[in-house]
């Protein structure tokens, strides 16, 4: 259902808007009036040609870069980490099985800040940070088993690769 306003709506909140109305204080509406705004169009929705016009200005909106700062540093740092709502803690699942833990201060962490938790369980077992080339392997092959007794640690990739090698010629 769209709304039309009538001339006499729009004169009101030209005036308003200009601060030549009793509920309105310069350039904004009162609270009082907003709310009486937002009851009064409950229901009501725009019409796709209306949505397309607001499309189309918002598109060709040209913000200065002061207000493009102004905005970016009022929201930063705002819903990062344990401030945003959907936050879990900082561990998540990779679709691939592995477990990210969010350690943005580790030397090797992502550009997101998360470092894969099998990593960091060998590095607390060692007492030192890995090397990029060294390999942790899951024992039992699931990759969500962190536990310090089904970790693996090679020098590199091709240890590792030749570990499969042999596993996988062995009889069963």
């Amino acid at each position: 259902m769209s709304y039309k306003m009538t001339k006499e709506h729009k004169m009101k909140i030209s005036l308003a808007n200009k601060g030549q109305t009793p509920w309105s204080k310069g350039n904004h509406f009162s609270k009082e009036h907003k709310h009486k705004i937002a009851l009064a169009h409950i229901g009501q929705h725009h019409s796709i040609e209306t949505k397309n016009k607001l499309s189309r200005y918002h598109k060709g909106l040209k913000l200065s870069e002061e207000c493009k700062n102004k905005i970016s540093n009022s929201l930063k740092g705002r819903f990062s980490g344990n401030k945003n709502p959907r936050w879990k803690g900082g561990r998540k699942k990779q679709s691939d099985g592995y477990i990210l833990i969010y350690k943005p201060n580790h030397p090797f962490a992502d550009k997101k800040g998360y470092v894969l938790e099998h990593r960091l369980v060998m590095e607390k077992h060692l007492g030192r940070h890995l090397k990029p080339e060294e390999v942790v392997h899951h024992i039992n092959g699931i990759k969500n088993d962190n536990r310090p007794k089904n970790l693996k640690l090679f020098p590199n990739f091709i240890e590792h690769n030749k570990f499969h090698a042999l596993t996988s010629a062995e009889p069963r």
